[in-house]
């Protein structure tokens, strides 16, 4: 729930039109408190919107190929 609710904050920020201080301030200072998923999707929205198309794919694999493998290998070590 809260990398759902990070997102739409962070969508509806982005959608205000918000001075540039102000969309920093609650963009990156308030909403990056809650996670870190909601930039993530909005930095894909922006390759997308861009056109940027084998970027997007390549950061959006590579982000979760390697959250997965952390996931993976802290499971790993914890049950050593």
């Amino acid at each position: 729930m809260i990398n759902f609710l990070g997102c739409l904050l962070l969508g509806l920020f982005y959608s205000l039109n918000l001075s540039e201080n102000v969309y920093l301030f609650l963009s990156m200072g308030f909403t990056a408190t809650f996670t870190t998923f909601s930039t993530f999707n909005l930095e894909n929205i922006e390759l997308l919107k861009s056109h940027q198309y084998r970027q997007f794919f390549k950061y959006l694999l590579a982000t979760y190929l390697l959250g997965f493998f952390g996931v993976f290998l802290g499971f790993f070590i914890g049950n050593l």
